[in-house]
């Protein structure tokens, strides 16, 4: 019984083979066959919990989620060997591991996708969620697990957004304008005109207007100037053309012109 081989049992079938090929008497003679090379070969000193590799169980057993499993030797279907974990197939009756077997993108490695139950690399960017995706660029997301372009204005954090202009946040993962506009700091409301300040990410005009320099206040008309940041009509003068229309410089002073 030391060589007792699977060529010896299937000796053990009639001269009819047809009768060992029914699913029926295939079962049989599997377990049959496992309790043999069980008793034939089986170490009671060989531990069958906390393997990690195949030649670590006893013969006739391999390493299953850790544990020494008797072997599924024979199949009808890719469905027999599904017990035995991701990537056994039904070849020629027997349950064979195919590594590039798959049945969903899932059981793929990253960057690659299952066709046709083979894992094969796509052309397309592979992805599991959005956050995978980023590395392409702003606007793209993950759908049936392509990247795929979607609307220009998808968008993270506001960030992203800058890039379309002024005046753009991202809500609800749109860049969208805000009105008043959306801004950072002041400077981004300098487009706007003199006046304008960064105000809880909006643009507001100031009263009096906001300034970084007299010449901001130019528009306003002679005698401004830019104080804090702030345009103020400066109250001392030299010439009356300081004082601006309706005014004449009085004693250093810009004074409204009499009626008369």
């Amino acid at each position: 019984m030391d060589n007792f081989s699977r060529w010896d049992f299937v000796q053990l079938c009639p001269v009819d083979l047809d009768m060992c090929v029914s699913k029926e008497n295939v079962k049989l003679m599997t377990v049959l066959f496992a309790v043999l090379t069980d008793n034939v070969h089986g170490d009671s000193n060989v531990s069958t919990s906390n393997v990690r590799q195949d030649g670590e169980c006893p013969s006739g057993q391999e390493c299953i989620s850790n544990q020494c499993q008797t072997k599924i030797e024979f199949c009808f279907s890719d469905r027999d060997c599904r017990q035995l974990g991701i990537g056994y197939r039904c070849i020629n009756y027997q349950c064979q591991r195919d590594p590039g077997y798959c049945r969903h993108n899932g059981e793929c490695p990253f960057g690659q996708q299952c066709i046709n139950y083979q894992c094969q690399t796509s052309d397309q960017q592979l992805c599991y969620s959005d956050r995978d995706c980023r590395q392409l660029g702003i606007g793209y997301r993950c759908v049936n697990y392509q990247c795929q372009r979607g609307d220009p204005q998808f968008c993270y954090s506001d960030r992203d957004c800058r890039q379309l202009g002024f005046g753009y946040r991202c809500v609800n993962y749109q860049c969208q304008r805000g009105d008043p506009p959306f801004c950072y700091s002041d400077r981004d409301c300098r487009q706007l005109g003199i006046g304008y300040r960064c105000v809880n990410y909006q643009c507001q005009r100031g009263d009096p207007p906001f300034c970084y320099s007299d010449r901001d206040c130019r528009q306003l008309g002679i005698g401004y100037r830019c104080v804090n940041y702030q345009c103020q009509r400066e109250q001392s003068c030299r010439f009356h053309f300081e004082c601006g229309p309706g005014y004449r410089c009085v004693g250093r002073q810009c004074q409204p012109r009499s009626p008369w």
